[in-house]
């Protein structure tokens, strides 16, 4: 669905979940009628450079809308982490430490996998095809990846500081999506993840392996509520 002209000077894209519609315009003209009238369609704004054939967004703010909507800001994710968080502290009770230490650094790496499985269930695109901004929040998701070698030399050298290392990590790794989704829930998770891994990692050290995942988990229960109330006002 398009309207063409060859003298135009700027572009409309409009995308909602996997809608979309290419609207070129002229400067005098508005945009196409038919795209106007499709309501499912949300305009994202793009403005060419005719020679280069380079697009720049002008509506950031629009395209990060769009994101956190077809996202549900993440929640599955969110979900998939607070299951990780409960397992890894009920296996304290029944393994021994030497056992549990490996369900943490296996268990975080099957967290984004299930987050994919928990979005296909819950029908959320969570990759948000089409979206521009949906490869920089897979990139920031990305990143834990990073830390891979840290949790291993935990592993063979200070196990019991495991449990606040990836604490810490989870938590500052979130800071970026308060820009992405424009969520102050990611504010709180970040911070209150980080801060309560700290204290109870530190102060909580000889029974770390409990006390810590549990704290996390509610954090994590907190953020859940916290995403499902901002996206009902998506």
């Amino acid at each position: 669905m398009m309207g063409h002209s060859f003298f135009s000077h700027s572009t409309v894209v409009y995308g909602r979940s996997n809608i979309a519609c290419i609207v070129y315009y002229e400067p005098d003209l508005s945009y196409d009628k038919e795209c106007e009238a499709n309501k499912e369609c949300e305009a994202i704004r793009y403005t060419i450079q005719p020679r280069l054939g380079l697009f720049q967004l002008e509506s950031v703010q629009q395209a990060k809308r769009a994101l956190a909507r077809s996202t549900k800001r993440g929640f599955p994710v969110i979900l998939a982490g607070l299951l990780f968080w409960l397992a890894a502290g009920g296996s304290a009770f029944f393994l021994p430490e030497e056992v549990v230490v490996w369900i943490y650094v296996f268990g975080v790496g099957v967290v984004f996998p299930l987050g994919i499985l928990l979005a296909r269930l819950m029908n959320i695109d969570i990759f948000a095809k089409g979206n521009p901004l949906g490869a920089l929040a897979g990139i920031v998701g990305g990143v834990q990846i990073l830390f891979a070698p840290i949790i291993i030399l935990l592993v063979y050298r200070e196990p019991q500081w495991l449990p606040f290392a990836l604490g810490v990590l989870n938590g500052a790794h979130f800071l970026p999506y308060l820009w992405v989704y424009n969520s102050k829930t990611y504010l709180f998770h970040s911070v209150a993840t980080t801060g309560v891994a700290a204290v109870a990692g530190v102060v909580y050290m000889s029974s770390t392996f409990t006390v810590t995942p549990f704290a996390i988990a509610v954090v994590f229960v907190l953020t859940l509520i916290g995403l499902y109330a901002e996206s009902r006002n998506d």
